[in-house]
């Protein structure tokens, strides 16, 4: 699907917006990680309806056609085909160059989700068979020690040639370099069910990255690589306070736009579904998903995972991130102990000599 890959999966697990009706079940079980679903899904976007003005003010509207097809591993064919509507409204004001974005993500999120809410889908729910076990190595849980390096301050700039643009399941995500040995944390919904990625660094290099663990609830996941040489960022574990200054590095909305630096501060401390989140006024957009949220310092604190956006795809300022306590955690990760504060030098000096007895 391409960039609309990113949102059809997040409307699979209700993300995008509460109102995206009930969470599908035809996917593999929490914990069932190395199950293949037992259905796939294709979209075909064959009609477009849409009054734009474009100019000092852009404004614009959008209807679209989709076309759904389910197609059954197990019976080798296609047994569904559902075809919805999405719309959606680019108020006054909107930039010219996200107006045509906001309209085109904003119906098709709405079509998906009429998918969700469609009869005949959710009778394939509630009567969809087990997946497939996935042949081949199984995602082993054994703890990891990552291989981080001695951390030094770096400007954002060259930070951004750690962080990569991963291409995977018919969409593209960001991940981080962690270790000096090519670990990159990203979030699993980047991956989808791909067992091999392509990474293309800040250079423009392409390479293939092998999905070695995943936890799909918790929304993360582990790619192993090799770095080429570079430099792993730096970890932080520590908690972070309401009003910390904070970046993200990733690729928002384009493949093009890999290497982008948003700022923005630690809003507040959330609790969803029984998962840690950290909420941010930071712009974070389709394709900034798994990229490193960092601090001031140039520590990884988190993975950026989503915003809630109205109908129409425009930010609102309220966006989510792991964090990255959360995400080792879960992946059964291990990094060196902290160094702690320098250590205060003791200087020798000499003894005190008794005062000379008065006269």
């Amino acid at each position: 699907m391409g960039e609309f890959g990113p949102i059809f999966r997040q409307v699979l697990v209700g993300g995008l917006d509460a109102s995206a009706g009930t969470q599908p079940t035809l996917f593999s079980p929490d914990g069932e990680e190395d199950v293949l679903p037992p259905y796939e899904i294709g979209g075909l976007i064959h009609r477009l309806n849409a009054k734009v003005c474009v100019g000092f003010i852009a404004k614009g509207t959008l209807a679209m056609d989709v076309q759904w097809q389910v197609y059954s591993r197990a019976e080798r064919k296609v047994i569904a085909t559902i075809e919805t509507t999405g719309s959606a409204e680019a108020p006054s004001g909107t930039p010219e160059s996200q107006v045509i974005p906001t309209l085109t993500h904003g119906a098709f999120l709405r079509a998906a989700q009429a998918l969700m809410q469609d009869g005949k889908f959710q009778d394939l729910l509630a009567h969809a068979p087990e997946g497939e076990k996935i042949a081949g190595e199984t995602l082993k849980q054994e703890r990891i020690a990552l291989k981080t390096g001695a951390p030094a301050p770096r400007p954002l700039g060259e930070e951004a040639g750690s962080v990569v643009l991963i291409k995977a399941a018919g969409g593209f995500g960001s991940g981080v370099l962690v270790s000096m040995d090519g670990y990159i944390l990203t979030d699993a919904h980047v991956v989808g069910l791909e067992k091999t990625v392509v990474l293309r660094w800040s250079d423009g290099l392409e390479t293939e990255g092998k999905v070695i663990r995943l936890h799909k609830k918790r929304d993360v996941a582990l790619i192993k690589a090799d770095p080429h040489g570079r430099s792993p960022l730096p970890l932080r574990t520590t908690p972070l306070q309401v009003g910390d200054t904070i970046f993200a590095i990733g690729a928002p909305l384009f493949e093009q736009l890999q290497g982008t630096v948003t700022k923005g501060i630690v809003s507040a401390h959330r609790i969803e579904e029984g998962m840690t989140l950290i909420q941010t006024d930071m712009a974070i957009n389709h394709g900034n998903s798994g990229g490193p949220v960092l601090d001031e310092k140039g520590y990884v604190v988190g993975l950026t995972e989503a915003g809630l956006q109205p109908g129409y795809g425009i930010q609102i300022g309220i966006n989510y991130f792991t964090p990255i306590k959360d995400v080792l955690d879960f992946l059964s990760l291990d990094i060196p102990p902290a160094v702690g504060p320098a250590q205060v030098q003791k200087v020798s000096t000499p003894a005190a000599q008794p005062r000379p007895p008065r006269r």
